[in-house]
Protein backbone atom coordinates (compact mmCIF):
# COMPACT_ATOMS: atom_id res chain seq x y z
CA UNK A 1 0.00 0.00 0.00
CA UNK A 2 0.89 3.61 -1.01
CA UNK A 3 0.40 6.77 0.73
CA UNK A 4 -2.01 7.70 -1.97
CA UNK A 5 -3.83 4.55 -1.62
CA UNK A 6 -3.41 4.52 2.64
CA UNK A 7 -5.00 8.64 2.53
CA UNK A 8 -7.63 7.07 0.11
CA UNK A 9 -8.68 4.61 3.17
CA UNK A 10 -8.68 7.09 5.35
CA UNK A 11 -10.63 9.89 3.27
CA UNK A 12 -13.40 6.85 3.64
CA UNK A 13 -13.44 6.20 7.02
CA UNK A 14 -13.40 10.24 7.76
CA UNK A 15 -16.91 10.47 5.68
CA UNK A 16 -18.46 7.46 7.45
CA UNK A 17 -17.84 8.45 10.83
CA UNK A 18 -18.87 12.00 10.03
CA UNK A 19 -22.31 10.87 8.69
CA UNK A 20 -22.33 8.52 11.68
CA UNK A 21 -21.94 11.39 14.25
CA UNK A 22 -24.18 13.96 12.37
CA UNK A 23 -26.93 11.16 12.34
CA UNK A 24 -26.56 11.11 16.01
CA UNK A 25 -26.17 14.93 16.72
CA UNK A 26 -29.28 15.14 14.84
CA UNK A 27 -31.78 13.12 16.77
CA UNK A 28 -33.12 15.17 19.83
CA UNK A 29 -33.13 13.73 23.12
CA UNK A 30 -30.27 11.18 22.82
CA UNK A 31 -29.61 8.68 24.88
CA UNK A 32 -26.35 8.93 27.05
CA UNK A 33 -24.94 5.67 24.99
CA UNK A 34 -25.90 7.28 21.74
CA UNK A 35 -24.07 10.64 23.44
CA UNK A 36 -20.87 8.70 23.59
CA UNK A 37 -20.98 7.32 20.38
CA UNK A 38 -20.91 10.67 19.14
CA UNK A 39 -18.40 12.45 21.22
CA UNK A 40 -15.77 9.28 20.09
CA UNK A 41 -16.73 9.69 16.46
CA UNK A 42 -15.96 13.05 16.76
CA UNK A 43 -12.75 12.13 18.53
CA UNK A 44 -11.50 9.79 15.81
CA UNK A 45 -12.28 12.38 13.24
CA UNK A 46 -9.70 14.81 14.79
CA UNK A 47 -6.98 12.26 14.89
CA UNK A 48 -7.88 10.25 11.57
CA UNK A 49 -7.97 14.24 9.67
CA UNK A 50 -4.06 14.85 11.63
CA UNK A 51 -3.31 11.37 10.28
CA UNK A 52 -4.50 11.68 6.82
CA UNK A 53 -2.05 15.33 6.03
CA UNK A 54 0.72 13.51 7.76
CA UNK A 55 0.06 10.15 5.53
CA UNK A 56 -0.17 12.50 2.20
CA UNK A 57 3.40 13.85 2.78
CA UNK A 58 5.37 10.67 3.45
CA UNK A 59 7.04 8.44 0.80
CA UNK A 60 6.73 5.04 0.13
CA UNK A 61 9.75 3.95 1.82
CA UNK A 62 9.56 5.57 5.40
CA UNK A 63 9.53 3.62 8.24
CA UNK A 64 7.22 5.41 9.53
CA UNK A 65 4.70 4.62 6.83
CA UNK A 66 6.10 1.53 6.85
CA UNK A 67 4.45 0.79 10.78
CA UNK A 68 1.43 3.04 9.70
CA UNK A 69 0.34 1.21 6.40
CA UNK A 70 -0.40 -1.62 8.65
CA UNK A 71 -3.74 0.09 9.70
CA UNK A 72 -4.73 0.20 5.98
CA UNK A 73 -4.19 -3.61 5.41
CA UNK A 74 -7.48 -5.49 4.52
CA UNK A 75 -9.28 -6.53 7.12
CA UNK A 76 -6.88 -4.31 9.68
CA UNK A 77 -8.16 -1.86 12.15
CA UNK A 78 -9.11 0.67 9.46
CA UNK A 79 -11.14 -1.63 7.62
CA UNK A 80 -12.85 -3.46 10.81
CA UNK A 81 -13.86 0.18 12.11
CA UNK A 82 -15.38 1.41 8.65
CA UNK A 83 -17.35 -1.96 8.45
CA UNK A 84 -18.64 -1.19 11.88
CA UNK A 85 -19.50 2.03 10.74
CA UNK A 86 -21.20 1.41 8.04
CA UNK A 87 -23.81 -1.03 9.12
CA UNK A 88 -24.19 1.34 12.02
CA UNK A 89 -24.73 4.08 9.32
CA UNK A 90 -27.09 1.94 6.83
CA UNK A 91 -29.37 1.39 10.52
CA UNK A 92 -29.97 4.71 11.60
CA UNK A 93 -30.21 6.21 8.18
CA UNK A 94 -33.15 4.00 7.24
CA UNK A 95 -34.67 4.52 10.82
CA UNK A 96 -34.96 8.32 9.99
CA UNK A 97 -36.38 7.44 6.65
CA UNK A 98 -38.79 5.41 8.14
CA UNK A 99 -40.10 7.74 10.82
CA UNK A 100 -39.37 10.86 8.39
CA UNK A 101 -38.07 12.75 11.88
CA UNK A 102 -34.71 13.46 12.92
CA UNK A 103 -36.32 13.67 16.79
CA UNK A 104 -37.22 9.59 16.82
CA UNK A 105 -34.22 7.62 15.61
CA UNK A 106 -34.72 3.92 15.72
CA UNK A 107 -31.74 2.97 18.37
CA UNK A 108 -31.87 -0.77 17.18
CA UNK A 109 -28.31 -1.85 18.52
CA UNK A 110 -28.22 -3.97 22.19
CA UNK A 111 -25.91 -2.88 25.34
CA UNK A 112 -23.45 -5.31 23.70
CA UNK A 113 -23.10 -4.03 21.03
CA UNK A 114 -22.50 -0.53 21.49
CA UNK A 115 -20.01 -1.49 23.92
CA UNK A 116 -18.15 -3.28 21.29
CA UNK A 117 -18.44 -0.49 19.04
CA UNK A 118 -16.80 2.07 21.80
CA UNK A 119 -13.89 -0.62 22.53
CA UNK A 120 -13.42 -0.58 18.71
CA UNK A 121 -12.78 3.01 18.65
CA UNK A 122 -10.43 3.20 21.75
CA UNK A 123 -8.24 0.92 20.22
CA UNK A 124 -8.19 2.27 16.89
CA UNK A 125 -7.51 5.88 18.74
CA UNK A 126 -4.68 4.17 20.62
CA UNK A 127 -3.21 3.00 17.10
CA UNK A 128 -3.65 6.57 15.47
CA UNK A 129 -2.12 8.19 18.39
CA UNK A 130 1.00 5.86 18.79
CA UNK A 131 1.32 6.74 15.25
CA UNK A 132 0.56 10.60 15.62
CA UNK A 133 3.33 10.73 18.16
CA UNK A 134 5.70 8.88 16.24
CA UNK A 135 6.31 5.77 18.90
CA UNK A 136 7.11 3.64 16.16
CA UNK A 137 7.92 0.20 18.85
CA UNK A 138 4.62 1.33 20.99
CA UNK A 139 2.72 1.28 17.26
CA UNK A 140 4.49 -2.37 16.12
CA UNK A 141 3.39 -3.86 19.39
CA UNK A 142 0.20 -2.41 19.55
CA UNK A 143 -0.39 -3.30 15.82
CA UNK A 144 0.29 -7.48 16.43
CA UNK A 145 -1.96 -7.37 19.82
CA UNK A 146 -4.29 -5.34 17.96
CA UNK A 147 -4.66 -8.09 15.10
CA UNK A 148 -5.81 -10.88 17.60
CA UNK A 149 -8.03 -8.62 19.78
CA UNK A 150 -9.92 -7.38 16.02
CA UNK A 151 -10.44 -10.53 15.11
CA UNK A 152 -12.44 -12.28 18.53
CA UNK A 153 -14.18 -8.84 18.40
CA UNK A 154 -15.46 -9.16 15.34
CA UNK A 155 -16.51 -12.77 15.50
CA UNK A 156 -18.54 -11.18 18.47
CA UNK A 157 -19.48 -8.00 16.76
CA UNK A 158 -21.20 -10.16 13.81
CA UNK A 159 -22.46 -13.03 15.85
CA UNK A 160 -24.77 -9.75 17.30
CA UNK A 161 -24.93 -8.62 13.84
CA UNK A 162 -26.35 -11.78 12.87
CA UNK A 163 -29.10 -11.89 15.52
CA UNK A 164 -30.06 -7.83 14.63
CA UNK A 165 -30.57 -9.04 11.46
CA UNK A 166 -33.13 -12.02 12.83
CA UNK A 167 -34.86 -9.83 15.08
CA UNK A 168 -35.54 -7.55 12.13
CA UNK A 169 -36.38 -10.11 9.22
CA UNK A 170 -38.78 -11.70 12.06
CA UNK A 171 -40.64 -8.36 12.87
CA UNK A 172 -40.89 -7.72 8.89
CA UNK A 173 -42.32 -11.03 8.60
CA UNK A 174 -45.25 -10.23 11.39
CA UNK A 175 -46.08 -6.93 9.71
CA UNK A 176 -46.33 -8.12 6.38
CA UNK A 177 -48.28 -11.46 7.53
CA UNK A 178 -50.80 -8.85 9.39
CA UNK A 179 -50.93 -6.78 6.40
CA UNK A 180 -52.09 -10.09 4.11
CA UNK A 181 -54.64 -10.84 6.61
CA UNK A 182 -54.02 -14.44 6.66
CA UNK A 183 -54.78 -17.58 8.98
CA UNK A 184 -51.82 -20.14 9.74
CA UNK A 185 -52.43 -23.26 7.51
CA UNK A 186 -50.01 -25.11 10.24
CA UNK A 187 -52.10 -25.75 12.64
CA UNK A 188 -54.18 -28.05 10.17
CA UNK A 189 -51.07 -29.65 9.64
CA UNK A 190 -50.07 -30.56 12.68
CA UNK A 191 -53.30 -31.63 14.17
CA UNK A 192 -53.77 -33.97 11.04
CA UNK A 193 -50.60 -35.02 11.44
CA UNK A 194 -50.98 -36.13 14.92
CA UNK A 195 -53.78 -38.30 13.84
CA UNK A 196 -51.98 -40.16 11.15
CA UNK A 197 -50.69 -43.62 11.75
CA UNK A 198 -47.16 -43.32 10.32
CA UNK A 199 -47.51 -46.65 7.65
CA UNK A 200 -50.95 -44.86 6.70
CA UNK A 201 -50.51 -42.85 3.06
CA UNK A 202 -47.88 -45.05 2.45
CA UNK A 203 -49.64 -46.26 -0.69
CA UNK A 204 -49.41 -43.00 -2.10
CA UNK A 205 -45.89 -41.75 -1.35
CA UNK A 206 -44.03 -45.05 -2.63
CA UNK A 207 -45.93 -45.11 -5.34
CA UNK A 208 -45.83 -44.46 -8.95
CA UNK A 209 -47.86 -41.83 -9.24
CA UNK A 210 -46.48 -39.85 -6.48
CA UNK A 211 -42.47 -40.83 -7.48
CA UNK A 212 -43.66 -39.52 -11.23
CA UNK A 213 -45.43 -36.48 -9.99
CA UNK A 214 -42.02 -35.03 -8.04
CA UNK A 215 -40.34 -36.21 -10.80
CA UNK A 216 -41.92 -34.28 -13.26
CA UNK A 217 -41.16 -30.89 -15.06
CA UNK A 218 -44.17 -30.00 -13.88
CA UNK A 219 -47.18 -31.79 -12.82
CA UNK A 220 -50.84 -31.41 -11.42
CA UNK A 221 -51.86 -34.64 -8.98
CA UNK A 222 -56.10 -34.12 -8.09
CA UNK A 223 -57.04 -36.89 -5.33
CA UNK A 224 -60.71 -37.20 -5.06
CA UNK A 225 -62.98 -39.15 -3.21
CA UNK A 226 -65.94 -39.28 -0.94
CA UNK A 227 -66.32 -37.41 2.39
CA UNK A 228 -64.32 -38.86 5.21
CA UNK A 229 -62.23 -41.28 2.54
CA UNK A 230 -58.54 -39.85 4.16
CA UNK A 231 -58.25 -37.32 1.65
CA UNK A 232 -56.47 -34.54 4.75
CA UNK A 233 -54.64 -37.63 5.76
CA UNK A 234 -53.20 -38.64 2.50
CA UNK A 235 -52.51 -34.43 1.70
CA UNK A 236 -50.76 -34.44 4.67
CA UNK A 237 -48.28 -37.73 4.57
CA UNK A 238 -47.43 -35.92 0.93
CA UNK A 239 -46.82 -32.59 2.45
CA UNK A 240 -44.40 -34.08 5.33
CA UNK A 241 -42.60 -36.28 2.98
CA UNK A 242 -41.96 -33.30 1.17
CA UNK A 243 -40.85 -30.94 3.70
CA UNK A 244 -39.02 -34.15 4.80
CA UNK A 245 -37.13 -33.76 1.25
CA UNK A 246 -36.64 -29.75 1.93
CA UNK A 247 -33.71 -30.58 4.27
CA UNK A 248 -31.71 -32.34 2.16
CA UNK A 249 -32.92 -29.30 -0.76
CA UNK A 250 -32.90 -26.38 1.08
CA UNK A 251 -34.01 -24.21 -2.24
CA UNK A 252 -36.91 -25.76 -2.77
CA UNK A 253 -39.96 -23.86 -1.61
CA UNK A 254 -43.03 -25.81 -0.39
CA UNK A 255 -46.33 -24.24 0.03
CA UNK A 256 -49.23 -25.83 1.08
CA UNK A 257 -52.90 -24.53 2.86
CA UNK A 258 -56.11 -26.30 4.01
CA UNK A 259 -59.23 -25.61 3.59
CA UNK A 260 -61.77 -26.06 6.10
CA UNK A 261 -65.85 -25.58 6.89
CA UNK A 262 -64.64 -25.02 11.08
CA UNK A 263 -62.90 -21.82 10.37
CA UNK A 264 -64.71 -19.32 7.58
CA UNK A 265 -60.83 -17.90 7.44
CA UNK A 266 -59.80 -20.61 5.76
CA UNK A 267 -62.30 -20.61 3.20
CA UNK A 268 -61.50 -17.31 1.11
CA UNK A 269 -59.39 -18.35 -1.88
CA UNK A 270 -58.15 -14.76 -1.58
CA UNK A 271 -56.67 -15.72 1.92
CA UNK A 272 -55.47 -18.96 0.35
CA UNK A 273 -53.02 -17.52 -2.17
CA UNK A 274 -51.95 -15.06 -0.07
CA UNK A 275 -51.21 -17.21 2.41
CA UNK A 276 -49.01 -19.74 -0.37
CA UNK A 277 -47.37 -15.91 -1.65
CA UNK A 278 -46.29 -15.02 2.22
CA UNK A 279 -44.68 -19.03 2.72
CA UNK A 280 -42.67 -18.81 -0.47
CA UNK A 281 -41.80 -15.37 0.60
CA UNK A 282 -40.06 -16.50 4.11
CA UNK A 283 -38.55 -19.31 2.03
CA UNK A 284 -37.02 -17.40 -1.41
CA UNK A 285 -35.18 -14.14 -0.77
CA UNK A 286 -36.46 -12.75 -4.24
CA UNK A 287 -39.76 -13.00 -3.10
CA UNK A 288 -39.47 -11.50 -0.01
CA UNK A 289 -37.75 -8.79 -1.45
CA UNK A 290 -40.51 -8.75 -3.60
CA UNK A 291 -43.44 -8.65 -1.36
CA UNK A 292 -41.37 -5.97 0.57
CA UNK A 293 -41.09 -3.88 -2.22
CA UNK A 294 -45.25 -4.25 -2.94
CA UNK A 295 -45.53 -3.81 1.12
CA UNK A 296 -43.85 -0.21 0.75
CA UNK A 297 -45.84 0.43 -2.60
CA UNK A 298 -49.00 0.22 -0.88
CA UNK A 299 -47.77 3.09 1.81
CA UNK A 300 -45.85 0.70 4.49
CA UNK A 301 -49.32 -1.65 4.79
CA UNK A 302 -51.84 0.95 5.47
CA UNK A 303 -53.28 0.10 1.89
CA UNK A 304 -54.38 -3.31 0.20
CA UNK A 305 -53.07 -4.06 -2.65
CA UNK A 306 -55.26 -5.65 -5.98
CA UNK A 307 -55.66 -9.15 -6.22
CA UNK A 308 -54.18 -9.21 -9.88
CA UNK A 309 -51.07 -8.11 -8.54
CA UNK A 310 -51.51 -10.77 -5.69
CA UNK A 311 -51.85 -13.08 -8.43
CA UNK A 312 -48.99 -11.78 -10.59
CA UNK A 313 -46.29 -11.97 -7.68
CA UNK A 314 -47.08 -15.51 -6.92
CA UNK A 315 -46.51 -16.61 -10.21
CA UNK A 316 -43.18 -14.77 -10.67
CA UNK A 317 -42.21 -16.53 -7.28
CA UNK A 318 -42.82 -19.64 -8.78
CA UNK A 319 -40.67 -18.65 -11.90
CA UNK A 320 -37.76 -19.03 -9.16
CA UNK A 321 -35.49 -21.56 -10.19
CA UNK A 322 -35.70 -24.86 -8.16
CA UNK A 323 -38.17 -27.01 -7.17
CA UNK A 324 -41.66 -25.39 -6.14
CA UNK A 325 -44.26 -27.44 -4.25
CA UNK A 326 -48.29 -26.47 -3.55
CA UNK A 327 -50.82 -28.55 -1.61
CA UNK A 328 -54.00 -27.42 -1.31
CA UNK A 329 -56.41 -29.50 1.22
CA UNK A 330 -60.42 -29.81 0.58
CA UNK A 331 -61.03 -27.68 -2.60
CA UNK A 332 -64.64 -28.04 -2.01
CA UNK A 333 -64.69 -26.21 1.26
CA UNK A 334 -63.49 -23.23 -0.80
CA UNK A 335 -66.93 -21.21 -0.70
CA UNK A 336 -65.61 -18.99 -3.64
CA UNK A 337 -63.45 -21.52 -5.49
CA UNK A 338 -64.94 -19.99 -8.88
CA UNK A 339 -61.78 -17.79 -7.97
CA UNK A 340 -59.81 -20.45 -6.88
CA UNK A 341 -60.00 -23.40 -9.74
CA UNK A 342 -58.77 -20.99 -12.43
CA UNK A 343 -55.87 -20.05 -10.49
CA UNK A 344 -54.97 -23.59 -9.96
CA UNK A 345 -55.57 -24.43 -13.60
CA UNK A 346 -53.60 -21.41 -14.85
CA UNK A 347 -50.84 -21.88 -12.90
CA UNK A 348 -50.57 -26.00 -14.03
CA UNK A 349 -51.06 -24.52 -17.41
CA UNK A 350 -48.31 -21.78 -17.22
CA UNK A 351 -45.62 -24.44 -18.34
CA UNK A 352 -44.16 -22.84 -15.38
CA UNK A 353 -40.56 -25.12 -14.41
CA UNK A 354 -40.74 -27.75 -11.70
CA UNK A 355 -43.93 -26.63 -10.23
CA UNK A 356 -46.03 -29.32 -8.95
CA UNK A 357 -49.50 -28.94 -7.50
CA UNK A 358 -51.36 -31.20 -5.55
CA UNK A 359 -55.18 -30.96 -4.48
CA UNK A 360 -58.03 -32.87 -2.76
CA UNK A 361 -61.60 -32.77 -2.76
CA UNK A 362 -64.83 -34.40 -2.85
CA UNK A 363 -65.57 -35.06 -6.81
CA UNK A 364 -67.93 -32.27 -7.49
CA UNK A 365 -68.69 -31.89 -10.92
CA UNK A 366 -67.07 -28.15 -11.12
CA UNK A 367 -64.01 -29.17 -9.46
CA UNK A 368 -63.62 -31.87 -12.12
CA UNK A 369 -64.41 -29.76 -15.20
CA UNK A 370 -61.51 -27.73 -13.90
CA UNK A 371 -58.83 -29.74 -12.94
CA UNK A 372 -60.04 -33.12 -14.80
CA UNK A 373 -58.47 -31.73 -18.44
CA UNK A 374 -54.95 -30.23 -16.68
CA UNK A 375 -54.73 -33.35 -14.31
CA UNK A 376 -51.44 -35.02 -14.85
CA UNK A 377 -52.71 -37.71 -12.20
CA UNK A 378 -56.11 -37.83 -11.52
CA UNK A 379 -56.40 -40.41 -8.62
CA UNK A 380 -60.01 -41.87 -7.45
CA UNK A 381 -59.34 -42.68 -3.72
CA UNK A 382 -62.10 -45.95 -3.45
CA UNK A 383 -62.58 -48.00 -0.66
CA UNK A 384 -59.74 -50.76 -1.78
CA UNK A 385 -57.52 -48.68 -1.37
CA UNK A 386 -58.35 -46.86 1.98
CA UNK A 387 -59.25 -49.94 3.90
CA UNK A 388 -55.99 -51.29 3.90
CA UNK A 389 -54.77 -48.06 5.56
CA UNK A 390 -57.72 -48.76 7.89
CA UNK A 391 -56.48 -52.46 8.44
CA UNK A 392 -53.02 -50.87 9.22
CA UNK A 393 -54.02 -48.51 11.52
CA UNK A 394 -56.70 -51.29 13.83
CA UNK A 395 -53.78 -54.12 13.52
CA UNK A 396 -51.49 -51.33 15.20
CA UNK A 397 -54.06 -50.41 18.05
CA UNK A 398 -54.52 -54.05 18.58
CA UNK A 399 -50.68 -54.65 19.44
CA UNK A 400 -50.29 -52.02 21.36
CA UNK A 401 -53.34 -50.61 23.59
CA UNK A 402 -53.24 -52.06 26.77
CA UNK A 403 -57.33 -52.51 26.50
CA UNK A 404 -57.40 -54.24 23.78
CA UNK A 405 -54.39 -56.39 23.53
CA UNK A 406 -56.14 -58.86 26.40
CA UNK A 407 -57.88 -60.17 24.12
CA UNK A 408 -57.82 -63.35 22.21
CA UNK A 409 -56.49 -63.23 18.64
CA UNK A 410 -59.74 -64.69 17.71
CA UNK A 411 -61.56 -61.93 19.47
CA UNK A 412 -59.46 -59.23 18.23
CA UNK A 413 -60.10 -60.76 14.20
CA UNK A 414 -63.92 -60.50 15.10
CA UNK A 415 -63.26 -56.71 16.08
CA UNK A 416 -61.19 -55.93 13.09
CA UNK A 417 -63.81 -58.01 11.08
CA UNK A 418 -66.62 -56.16 12.36
CA UNK A 419 -64.56 -52.69 12.19
CA UNK A 420 -63.80 -52.82 8.64
CA UNK A 421 -66.87 -53.61 7.45
CA UNK A 422 -68.96 -50.51 9.63
CA UNK A 423 -65.91 -48.40 8.13
CA UNK A 424 -66.70 -49.15 4.64
CA UNK A 425 -63.92 -47.58 3.35
CA UNK A 426 -64.32 -44.56 5.97
CA UNK A 427 -60.80 -43.74 7.18
CA UNK A 428 -62.08 -40.47 9.02
CA UNK A 429 -64.02 -43.07 11.37
CA UNK A 430 -60.61 -43.62 13.20
CA UNK A 431 -59.67 -40.41 14.02
CA UNK A 432 -60.34 -41.13 17.78
CA UNK A 433 -60.21 -43.51 20.45
CA UNK A 434 -60.55 -47.69 18.77
CA UNK A 435 -63.58 -48.51 20.76
CA UNK A 436 -65.53 -45.40 19.91
CA UNK A 437 -67.94 -44.67 17.23
CA UNK A 438 -69.46 -41.79 15.86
Amino acid sequence: MDPLSMTASIIAVLQLTSSFASYINEARNATSEQKKLAVEASNIYCLLTNLRFQVEEARSHDPWFNQVKLLGVPNGPLDQFKGVLEFMVEQLSTSRKRVQVKSALLWKFTKKEVKDALARMERLKTLISCALTNDLMALSRANHEDLKTIREQNAQLCTGMERLQIREDQKLQDRLSQWLNIPDPSTNYHAALQKRHPDTGQWLVDGEHFVDWKGSTSSLMWLHGSAGCGKTILSTASLHTILQHRVSYPNTIVTYFYFDFNDAAKQSSTKAIRSLLFQAAIQAKEVFHGLEQLYRKCSSGQQQPSEATIHSLFKDAMANPGEKYIILDALDECTDREELLPFIRDATASGLRDLHIMATSRREKDIEDELGPVADHNINIQSAIVDEDIRVYIRDRMATDTKLKKWSVEVQNEIMTALMEKAGGMSGYYAGPLWTTR
